[in-house]
C-alpha cells in the first residue's frame, strides 16, 4: 500500500500496541525504523520482528519525558540511520480515577509523558526537518481529548493539549514543508485498553463487548486497524493535509 524506501522514521511507544503496529507497517513499507520505547524488551522485540521480515530497524530505549535523553536519542539515531523523515509519537500511559483523587505526582506524570513528551520529540526533530524543508509528524490524540471522559480527566486533558499543539505546529512549520497531523484512536484491543479497564481474560472480553455497544461499527478496534491511518498521514498521498486530527474510532464520536 505504501512505499517508504530510503525514508527514516522515529516511532515512540513502539514496544507494544498501536506504536508497535505502526512501526511494523513502516518496516514492511521499507522505511528504516527506530523503534523507541522505555521498555527495552518491547523495543527489541519490535525491531527484531521488522528485521526478520527483511526490513531495517534498531531499538532505542527512551523515556520521552526526559528532554535531555530525547535530544540525545534523536541525535544518535540521525547519526546512525540518517536524517529523520518521519516522527510518530505513540508513547503513553493510562490512569483511571475520579478527579478529586488525582494526586500531584499522577497529574505531573500524565502531563510529562503525553504532552511534554510529544513536545520534546518534536522540538528535537524539527531543526533537521526545517533545514531540509521537509518532514512529516503524526502525534497521537484520543477521542477522550475531543469529547472528555469521566474518571480520566487528566488523560483527556493532555490528549486535547496534543491536538492543539499539533494544529499550532502545523501552522508554524507549514512554510518549511513540514506537515503535522494527529490520529485520535477510539478503544483499541491492546494492553493499554486492558490496563484502562482494569480487566483481563473473560472479564476484558465482556468489557470490550459492552463498550462496543456505543460504537457505530459495533466492535473494538485492533491495533492493525488503527496503524494504517498513521502511514497515510506520513505518505505522499496526504501531501496536502496538515493540522488535522483523524478519529479512528469505528464511529463512536462523530462531528
Amino acid at each position: 500500500m505504501f512505499d517508504f524506501t530510503e525514508k527514516t522514521a522515529f516511532v515512540t511507544g513502539a514496544g507494544a500496541g498501536i506504536g508497535r503496529a505502526v512501526a511494523l507497517l513502516l518496516g514492511a513499507a521499507r522505511a528504516t525504523v527506530a523503534c523507541v520505547d522505555q521498555d527495552p524488551v518491547g523495543a527489541d522485540a519490535t525491531a527484531d520482528q521488522i528485521r526478520k521480515a527483511g526490513g531495517k530497524a534498531i531499538a532505542t530505549v527512551l523515556d520521552v519525558s526526559d528532554p535531555v535523553r530525547v535530544n540525545a536519542a534523536i541525535t544518535e539515531v540521525e547519526r546512525g540511520l540518517g536524517a529523520l523523515d518521519y516522527l510518530v509519537n505513540c508513547a503513553g500511559i493510562i490512569d483511571v480515577r475520579p478527579t478529586e483523587t488525582i494526586d500531584d505526582a499522577t497529574w505531573s506524570r500524565m502531563l510529562a509523558v503525553h504532552l511534554s513528551g510529544t513536545f520534546f520529540t518534536c522540538r528535537a526533530a524539527l531543526p533537521g526537518m526545517m533545514a531540509r524543508r521537509s518532514g512529516a509528524i503524526v502525534n497521537t490524540g484520543s477521542i477522550f481529548g475531543v469529547r472528555g471522559q469521566a474518571n480520566a480527566a487528566h488523560y483527556a486533558a493532555v490528549k486535547a493539549g496534543i491536538v492543539a499543539f499539533t494544529k499550532s505546529l502545523a501552522r508554524e512549520k507549514g512554510p518549511y514543508g513540514i506537515r503535522v497531523n494527529a490520529v485520535a484512536p477510539g478503544p483499541t484491543m491492546t494492553g493499554f485498553f486492558a490496563r484502562g479497564v482494569g480487566k483481563s481474560g473473560a472479564a476484558l472480553e465482556a468489557a470490550a463487548a459492552e463498550r462496543a455497544k456505543v460504537i457505530a461499527l459495533g466492535r473494538i478496534a485492533r491495533a492493525e486497524q488503527v496503524a494504517p491511518s498513521y502511514l497515510y498521514l506520513l505518505s505522499p498521498a496526504a501531501s496536502h493535509i496538515t493540522g488535522e486530527c483523524i478519529m479512528v474510532d469505528g464511529g463512536e464520536v462523530m462531528a
